[in-house]
């Protein structure tokens, strides 16, 4: 299993062992972990050793005009987190 798969099911059991409304009001989370986590997945992206699911969440909530909606802004939300992060 891959790093990347193995931070995935860790949120995803972190998130699944909570109360109905904890899990409510983290909806917009998962949301996120689940359109990066099958990107990466889907397209085959290569994973940097620096990328991390909630690094990008971080970044993208400090970022919020970047948008995840398709997996061009996707690329493009990855493209400006490498060039000023990573």
């Amino acid at each position: 299993m891959d790093r990347l798969t193995e931070e995935y099911l860790r949120f995803k059991n972190s998130i699944l062992a909570l109360n109905k409304e904890e899990i409510f009001e983290r909806a917009f989370k998962i949301v996120f972990y689940n359109e990066i986590y099958k990107y990466f997945k889907n397209i085959g992206a290569s994973v940097d050793k620096d990328i991390s699911i909630a690094g990008l969440y971080s970044f993208y909530i400090k970022y919020e005009l970047l948008s995840i909606n398709n997996t061009e802004e996707i690329a493009e939300f990855i493209n400006v987190y490498r060039k000023y992060v990573a």
